[in-house]
């Protein structure tokens, strides 16, 4: 297994534990855990190994042979095979504890609510339309502003989400920015399509720019 995993450069990751046990009423063969190094508190945050019978046990084909001539023992069908699972609630709690270590070194304030720990999404930018008594003409404009937008902050690469209704309420849009943990709004309202600009939220420090 180690001249295998030496092809691939990670033998240094790679620790062979004799004391390592796993399942041992249906584990056959090698088992392993992944644990994050200088993270003891955590624990193993996946694991899994090698099962040749546990499939088997549940086959049709097994169902079927046990219902055969009365004194015959029916063994279950082997199936190999190889798995894992991963302890998903761990593994954010420790991607949570990462993110608080790095902004209290980088002397970051304490950030409360969704933007707390790790965010809800990738998206980077929330983009918002206003058009609270506009006219029709005036709403249809503004949306294709907040689509314009929207495609110009992708084509550069930075991930935006907007509100699919074609008249949103600005308390809803701002309730889908807070709940995606967007870093940015931007606001599209007809004072600023009038002018041609966009205003610029920072929902960290709700400061416009």
């Amino acid at each position: 297994m180690f001249e295998f995993l030496d092809q691939f450069n990670v033998t240094e990751n790679v620790a062979f534990e004799l004391s390592l046990a796993r399942g041992l009423d249906y584990y056959t063969g090698c088992v392993y855990e992944a644990v994050c190094c200088g993270q003891d508190t955590f624990g193993s945050i996946a694991g899994g190994g090698r099962y040749d019978n546990l499939v088997g046990i549940f086959s049709s084909s097994d169902k079927k042979a046990k219902k055969g001539k009365k004194g015959e023992a029916a063994a279950a069908p082997s199936v190999p095979c190889v798995g894992a699972s991963i302890g998903i609630e761990r593994l954010f709690a420790l991607l949570e504890a990462r993110m608080q270590a790095a902004q209290a070194a980088e002397g970051a304030s304490a950030v409360s609510g969704p933007l707390a720990g790790l965010r809800p999404s990738e998206t980077q930018v929330f983009v918002v339309a206003v058009g609270k008594g506009a006219s029709d003409e005036q709403v249809r404009e503004l949306t294709r502003l907040r689509l314009r937008m929207a495609s110009q902050l992708w084509a550069a690469g930075i991930a935006a989400e907007f509100a699919y209704s074609a008249a949103p309420t600005m308390k809803g849009q701002l309730k889908a920015a807070d709940t995606c943990g967007c870093p940015v709004m931007v606001t599209i309202g007809q004072a600023e399509m009038e002018r041609g600009v966009v205003q610029v939220k920072d929902m960290r420090t709700r400061q416009h720019g």
